[in-house]
């Protein structure tokens, strides 16, 4: 693994503190996991105690963070001009025009990191982690 990657995922904790959480996203601090709970961009799944700190899941983190990964970009059909012969005809697209990405972006992305988390956790199962 990653030197620089935290040490508090590599055992098998189930729940992250607030600090925890902002070491393993890699954010400045804990105040930047409060900002973002209190903006409605992360959900808790839990509090320690009636007044404690957040708890959260290594799951729940990991689909905050890919929230934050652009679409992919897809290119446009260039367009050639008409020709010098005939300048009335009509324009001809030089490439084929590309796949449409899905309607629903953040279902297939939720998808998406369902299946890495389902897959990292088979791995670290594997492992003996």
């Amino acid at each position: 693994m990653d030197e620089d990657y935290p040490k508090i995922n590599r055992g098998l904790q189930i729940w992250l503190t607030t600090e925890e959480a902002a070491e393993y996203l890699r954010l400045a601090g804990p105040s930047s996991i409060r900002a973002a709970v209190q903006r409605g961009l992360l959900r808790p799944d839990g509090k320690n105690g009636s007044r404690g700190s957040y708890l959260f899941r290594v799951e729940t983190l990991d689909r905050y963070a890919m929230s934050f990964v652009p679409p992919p970009k897809v290119p446009r059909a260039r367009i050639a001009p008409p020709s010098r012969q005939n300048p009335r005809a009509e324009t001809k697209a030089m490439a084929p025009t590309p796949a449409k990405p899905p309607q629903d972006y953040r279902k297939a992305m939720r998808e998406a990191v369902d299946k890495a988390v389902a897959e990292r956790a088979a791995r670290e199962r594997a492992a003996g982690v």
